[in-house]
């Protein structure tokens, strides 16, 4: 059965390079991801700095930020529980599966 199971060369001590790039490459990938959103909620939290940056925030774009926030936030929550659920299936398949399979080798070692 260990032969049916999947291995990621990420997790292998040996692997070392590997792990840096991957691990760097998600970071800056986050940060890429939410600089938009500082950017636009620096005439919220720093309006000083707004007036600076000549960054000027109307009614409809407020409205529209907040309504994107109420969007994602949502889809977070929806993905997370989405995620949770779908993990502890297939937990719950993948050990159902381990041990008929181990139930089977017992088996046949006893008949065999």
């Amino acid at each position: 059965m260990s032969q049916k199971l999947v291995t990621d060369a990420y997790f292998e001590s040996k692997h070392s390079p590997l792990r840096f790039r991957q691990t760097m490459g998600v970071i800056i990938t986050w940060i890429l991801v939410f600089v938009p959103f500082i950017w636009l909620s620096i005439p919220f939290f720093f309006p000083m700095t707004a007036d600076w940056l000549d960054f000027r925030v109307y009614f409809e774009e407020r409205l529209a930020l907040l309504y994107l926030v109420i969007f994602l936030v949502s889809a977070f929550l929806f993905l997370s529980v989405l995620f949770v659920l779908m993990t502890r299936r297939n937990n719950r398949r993948f050990k159902q599966q381990l041990q008929k399979n181990h139930c089977m080798m017992k088996r046949d070692w006893q008949n065999g």
